[in-house]
C-alpha cells in the first residue's frame, strides 16, 4: 500500500504508519496534516463565501405600516391624568405560552423614556396568587413617576395554572421531539404543546383557573381605589385579550347573582366607564369568539355562487337581531353604559372616550384585525373609536416567501415603531408605508 494518495479503505497498514512518522492517515490517506489543514480551510472558506451570499440574496427585508383610524397613546392619556391630579392605572396580560413575572419589563423600560417616566425605586411589589395551597400566578405591580405624572402598572401571570397541566399531558410527545427534524419539532414543541394548548384549555371548563389570576388582579387594582379623575388602560398580549374581557364579563355575570371576591356589578362597570385605552398586541378575539357560537348558521347549497362578503357578514350578524357570535370586548363596551335613572346624555364623572387599537403583523398566522361587530355596542352619548394598526415586526424575509412566525407573533417590546405607537398613538395613513 503507498502511503500518498487518498483511499477507501478504512484498514491503514501498519507498515506505512511505521515509514512515514511525519504523516497522520485516516479517511484522508497520507495528506500531511498540515495540507489537511489548508483543504479544510479552504472548505469552510467556500462554505463561509456561500452562506453569505444566500444570507445577502435570501434574507430581505420588509417594511410595513398601514394605519386604519388615527388614535392617541399612553402620553395624552397622562397628559389628562397630570392635569386631574390623577393615576394612569395600566393592566397587563400576556398571552399563550409560559411566562415568568417580569415579562413586561422590556416593554415598560422602552416605554417609560418616551413618556418621560422612570420607575419609582422600591415600588415593585410581586405577589403570589394561591388559593387552598395552590399557586395559580401572580400579580406583579410597579410605580412609575414623572413630575406629576403617575402610573401604576399591575401585572398578571396566569401560565404558572396550566404549566404543570401541559407538562403532564404532553410528557410522551415531547419525548419524542429529538427523532422529530429540526422544523417541525420546534413548532410542535413551542406552538401546539406549550402554546395553543392554552387557547384550547381556555375553551373548556379550565377556564375558571386560568380566569383567578386575573380577577386577583382586577380586585386589587380597585381595592387601590380608582379614583374619578384617574384613567384605566389595558394591554393585552394574544390570548390575554379575549381572556381579559370575559374575565370581566364573568365578574360582572358574578356580581349579579350575588358577588365575587366582593367585586359588585357598580365597580365593574365604572371600572369599564373609566377605560380610556385598550391596546391588544396579536389580537385573537376573531378566532376566539368562534367558541361562542351556538346557533346553526345555514349551509351553502350545492353549485350555489359563493356569497358576498356581504352576505357572509349576515350569517353570523343578522339585520335588526342579536348577533349570533358572542363578543366580551362587546359586552365590555356596553357596561359603559350610564347607571340605570341616568339620562344618556348626563355627564358622569368619568371619561367618556374609548380608544381600542389592535396590532398584528401580517405573517403572524395568530393574530387578526378588529371589525367594527367585534366592538359596536356603545351609545351616541359614549362613541367608542377603534383603530387597526398592522406593522411587520418579524423585520427579515427568507428569499421574500416566509417571515419568523414567532417573531411576528411575540416581538412587541422589542419593536421601536410600536413601542412609539403604544407611547404616542399615530396617525391614519392612506396606504401602507
Amino acid at each position: 500500500m503507498t502511503t500518498s494518495g487518498f483511499h477507501s479503505n478504512s484498514a491503514i497498514d501498519p507498515e506505512a504508519r511505521r515509514k512515514a512518522p511525519g504523516r497522520r492517515l485516516g479517511s484522508f490517506g497520507g495528506v500531511p496534516a498540515s495540507d489537511r489543514m489548508a483543504v479544510r480551510c479552504r472548505l469552510i472558506s467556500r462554505l463561509f463565501a456561500v452562506g453569505a451570499c444566500l444570507a445577502f440574496a435570501g434574507c430581505v427585508p420588509i417594511n410595513r405600516l398601514r394605519i386604519d383610524n388615527s388614535f392617541k397613546g399612553l402620553d395624552a392619556a397622562l397628559i389628562g391624568t397630570a392635569r386631574s391630579g390623577g393615576v394612569l392605572r395600566v393592566l397587563v396580560v400576556h398571552g399563550m405560552n409560559n411566562h415568568r413575572p417580569g415579562y413586561s419589563d422590556p416593554l415598560f423600560a422602552r416605554l417609560a423614556p418616551c413618556l418621560r417616566m422612570h420607575e419609582t425605586k422600591g415600588s415593585e411589589v410581586t405577589n403570589s396568587i394561591t388559593s387552598n395551597g395552590r399557586l395559580f400566578g401572580y400579580l406583579r405591580m410597579a410605580d412609575y413617576a414623572g413630575g406629576r405624572r403617575k402610573m401604576r402598572v399591575y401585572e398578571v401571570t396566569w401560565s404558572p395554572i396550566t404549566y404543570r397541566v401541559k407538562l403532564a399531558q404532553f410528557a410522551l410527545d415531547q419525548s419524542l421531539t429529538p427523532k422529530r427534524q429540526w422544523l417541525n419539532g420546534m413548532l410542535k414543541s413551542g406552538l401546539m404543546d406549550t402554546a395553543l394548548s392554552d387557547a384550547v384549555l381556555y375553551t373548556g371548563s379550565y377556564r375558571k383557573n386560568m380566569q383567578f389570576p386575573i380577577q386577583f388582579g382586577i380586585k386589587r387594582l380597585l381595592d387601590d381605589g380608582v379614583a374619578p379623575r384617574d384613567q384605566v388602560c389595558f394591554i393585552t398580549y394574544s390570548l390575554g385579550s379575549y381572556m381579559t374581557f370575559d374575565t370581566l364579563r364573568s365578574l360582572r355575570r358574578a356580581s349579579e347573582a350575588g358577588g365575587r371576591f366582593g367585586i359588585s356589578r357598580q365597580q365593574v362597570d365604572r371600572l369599564a366607564r373609566q377605560t380610556t385605552r385598550i391596546y391588544m398586541l396579536a389580537n385573537q378575539l376573531p378566532l376566539l369568539e368562534l367558541t361562542e357560537l351556538s346557533q346553526p348558521v345555514a349551509a351553502a347549497a350545492p353549485h350555489e355562487a359563493p356569497p358576498t362578503r356581504a352576505r357572509l357578514r349576515a350569517l353570523l350578524y343578522p339585520a335588526g337581531q342579536p348577533p349570533k357570535l358572542g363578543s366580551p370586548l362587546r359586552d365590555f363596551i356596553g357596561m359603559r353604559e350610564p347607571p340605570a335613572g341616568k339620562a344618556p346624555g348626563a355627564k358622569l364623572p368619568l371619561p367618556k372616550r374609548l380608544q381600542i387599537v389592535a396590532f398584528s403583523d401580517p405573517n403572524d398566522l395568530l393574530s387578526f384585525p378588529l371589525e367594527p361587530r367585534n366592538y359596536t355596542n356603545s351609545s351616541p352619548a359614549d362613541p367608542v373609536t377603534a383603530a387597526n394598526v398592522n406593522i411587520i415586526i418579524a423585520h427579515w424575509s427568507l428569499f421574500g416567501i416566509v417571515s419568523n412566525p414567532a417573531q411576528a407573533h411575540d416581538g412587541w417590546d422589542n419593536d421601536r415603531r410600536a413601542v412609539h405607537l403604544i407611547a404616542f398613538g399615530g396617525k391614519a395613513t392612506s396606504r401602507a408605508r
